[in-house]
């Protein structure tokens, strides 16, 4: 290279260089390029000096002596504007065509970095968006602005999967680009209608630092959904053991599904009233989605379906994997969730005001939410539906007030939702999948569960799971519903309840808990502090088996403190009636407490068993506390060591324990009545009467006759010398298993 001759080149002047790079060229030689080729040549004289105009791809350069020489067609590859194939940017004009010949020139040359100039791009048609190539702008800087009446989807990443399912679009990326539609949207719901980009089968991808305003960003969705028959399949299916996503032609065990996706750090924001997708995937697996900000978007995961009222049958594969959803923060969405998710993580997000639900797993294994905050949503802060194994919900804060319980009229949203009263924090609801081994498990642990309302109760509503831990948690003014659930093998365990104004419930409420198959439900070592006077007829633990379904039912080690009585019963319970095949069985030991009642005026039949419990002043329980201690005392009772009680209520005993003669059950095993025996009065003997064994109590002591026993349910049998009354049926206890939990 010539340096006193001002050549850059033997076959061209500087000048003609200069004039070939024009505004970039101008930018090259702000960074140093020139002095390289000029020394000290005035970059000013070079451009203005000449008006000829030679195409880049025939001038050479070398950026300094010695080191390799190019084209400047080369040098302006690694930054392609938009501005260089037409685009004006001012807001105004279209610049769809200047921008799609940018992105397919690149396309030409196997990839690369379309960049948008501070400016306002106007786009009125879609733009066809394929592999290798990333859209980028320093954010804030560029706009592009669409009317949804013309162009509800901008960008496009589809022509390559619309006839073949398997192809798959890679390496796409969005940085920095702000998008905005100009139409006002009426109010209402707007599921996949208006988003910045709609994709289908990619690897590779990602959006970051963009922003939208009434319209969502990211639509991501796999091609046998979009243009396959899956949706055909899904509804003709009546088969739960046919997955439609196979039968479609999906793999049963994955491995074709969208991959390794990146969204973050963008933002959100959709006038009031209406409801958009921020950003919604399906079928897919490894992404992570972090640090973005919604206002009215959601963002939603979707793994397919099965039986569509179910969210898919155990044996499906789960088809949103291993995504991760971290420190986002959502105003207003439909909800943060998951349907047929399999390992997916909700950690440290925010959600405030969501119209149906906070956090909510559908369908999902192995997932879990930890340390997020949700405050007041239409149906519940946190939830699990349909089948689920192995969900937890840990260190979460949540808290409700009620307002949101008419959220989904101010979004005109109709029946798409059905919000409750607003004041719900858990919901967990299992559909066709009850008391499966090993399937239906949940656990919530450590988090605090908070109702801010002026009057009422936060509910913690469960139904039709089994395996389910409710453990360590922290409530305010919040109780806990089982009713008439199906579920079984429950554990609610070392949790605080905190109650400082009237609930009008009861505080934990238990029933029916039993299903196909008949599981422990275990209440221990939770606190209960009650600082407020309760509604007549409330409960610490209530607890119902109307259905005579064959419940068992353990509470051991809870402390009551209700030192002012604010609430009428510290437990209650009542059972089937008495034509019922099964009972009720219930163990209550080592609890802190002041009344024991039964409910039922129809003599439920239940089998009781306390043992080690203690009142307020440290005495045991029920002596000391005064009356009334046990009111309207039903079926069978047994007593074991540690527990004391007036015998006055009871007849009868066994060399193993006591019972009650209410239409009772025999809990400890007595001896069978032998003939031409001596008995005492207060023995208690079984013998089979038509069939059934019966128990006897010895009401005049004697001797039994030579033959057979000739009672029935009779007052006054005699028997030999010997006079019997009927107290019940018996029932051997290893028909129900043994007492000790």
């Amino acid at each position: 290279m010539n340096q006193s001759d001002g050549e850059a080149n033997p076959s061209i002047s500087r000048r003609k260089l200069v004039a070939t790079l024009g505004a970039t060229g101008a930018a090259l030689a702000a960074g140093g390029i020139w002095q390289a080729f000029n020394g000290n040549a005035s970059v000013v004289e070079s451009v203005y000096g000449t008006s000829a105009t030679v195409d880049a791809q025939e001038v050479s350069f070398r950026y300094a002596e010695g080191l390799p020489e190019r084209t400047v067609a080369q040098k302006l590859r690694e930054r392609v504007s938009v501005l260089d194939f037409g685009a004006e940017g001012n807001g105004t004009s279209s610049d769809s065509a200047a921008i799609q010949a940018a992105i397919d020139f690149l396309a030409g040359l196997g990839g690369g970095g379309v960049y948008f100039p501070k400016g306002e791009y106007r786009l009125t048609a879609a733009l066809q968006l394929p592999s290798r190539i990333t859209l980028y702008a320093e954010p804030g800087t560029a706009r592009m602005i669409v009317s949804g009446t013309g162009l509800k989807v901008p960008l496009l990443t589809t022509a390559h999967c619309e006839t073949d399912f398997t192809v798959f679009a890679t390496d796409i990326h969005l940085y920095g680009l702000d998008f905005v539609n100009d139409l006002t949207l009426s109010p209402g719901s707007y599921f996949d209608t208006y988003c910045a980009w709609h994709c289908a089968n990619v690897k590779h991808v990602s959006m970051q630092r963009c922003t939208s305003h009434n319209m969502g960003l990211q639509y991501m969705t796999h091609a046998v959904r979009y243009w396959g028959n899956y949706w055909q399949l899904l509804l003709n299916n009546t088969n739960p053991d046919i997955d439609p996503a196979v039968t479609a032609g999906l793999s049963p065990i994955g491995g074709d599904l969208n991959a390794s996706f990146l969204f973050a750090e963008n933002e959100t924001v959709v006038q009031e009233q209406a409801l958009l997708q921020m950003f919604r995937y399906e079928f897919c697996e490894y992404g992570l989605i972090r640090d973005n900000t919604s206002v009215r978007g959601a963002i939603s995961g979707w793994g397919g379906s099965a039986v569509i009222d179910e969210g898919g049958n155990l044996q499906h594969y789960r088809r949103c994997r291993h995504v991760n959803r971290v420190n986002n923060r959502l105003y207003e969405p439909n909800a943060l969730y998951i349907i047929n998710g399999y390992m997916c993580n909700d950690i440290g997000n925010y959600v405030e005001r969501g119209i149906d639900l906070g956090i909510d797993f559908e369908g999902c294994f192995y997932c879990t939410a930890a340390n997020n905050t949700v405050k007041n949503t239409g149906n519940g802060s946190l939830a699990t539906f349909y089948a689920s194994i192995g969900n937890k919900f840990i260190g979460n804060t949540c808290m409700e007030d009620g307002s949101a319980k008419n959220i989904n009229d101010v979004f005109h949203l109709g029946s798409k939702w059905d919000p409750s009263s607003g004041n719900t924090l858990i919901v967990n609801k299992g559909t066709g999948f009850t008391n499966r081994p090993g399937s239906d498990e949940c656990v919530f642990a450590g988090n605090e569960l908070t109702w801010l309302g002026q009057e009422g109760a936060g509910i913690i509503n469960v139904g039709d799971f089994s395996h389910y831990t409710f453990r360590g948690n922290k409530l305010m003014n919040v109780v806990f519903d089982m009713n008439f659930n199906n579920s079984g093998n429950s554990l609610i365990s070392h949790n605080e309840f905190h109650i400082t104004q009237d609930v009008k419930l009861d505080i934990i409420d238990i029933g029916d808990l039993s299903g196909t198959a008949a599981e422990w439900t275990t209440i221990e070592y939770n606190t209960f502090y009650v600082k407020a006077k309760q509604s007549a007829g409330t409960s610490v633990i209530n607890l119902f088996n109307n259905a005579g379904q064959p419940v068992k039912t353990v509470i051991a080690g809870n402390r009551i403190y209700d030192k002012n009585n604010n609430i009428d019963n510290d437990i209650a319970y009542e059972g089937a009636s008495t034509g019922a095949s099964t009972i009720h069985v219930l163990i209550m030991k080592q609890n802190l407490m002041k009344k024991l009642h039964h409910k039922s005026a129809k003599r439920a039949r239940i089998l009781l068993q306390l043992e080690g419990n203690f009142g307020l002043n440290g005495k045991s329980f029920p002596s000391g506390d005064g009356p009334p201690i046990i009111d309207q005392l039903g079926d069978g009772v047994q007593l074991a060591s540690g527990t004391k009680f007036p015998y006055g209520n009871l007849e009868g005993k066994t060399s193993e324990g006591l019972i009650a003669i209410h239409d009772g059950f025999l809990l400890a095993d007595a001896q069978q009545r032998q003939a031409s025996t001596a008995y005492a009065q207060g023995d208690v003997v079984w013998a089979t009467v038509i069939s059934v064994d019966k128990a006897y109590f010895c009401v005049t002591a004697g001797t039994t006759g030579p033959g057979g026993f000739p009672g029935d349910e009779e007052t006054s049998i005699t028997d030999g010398t010997a006079v019997w009354r009927y107290i019940g049926r018996r029932q051997v206890m290893a028909e129900y298993g043994a007492l000790s939990f």
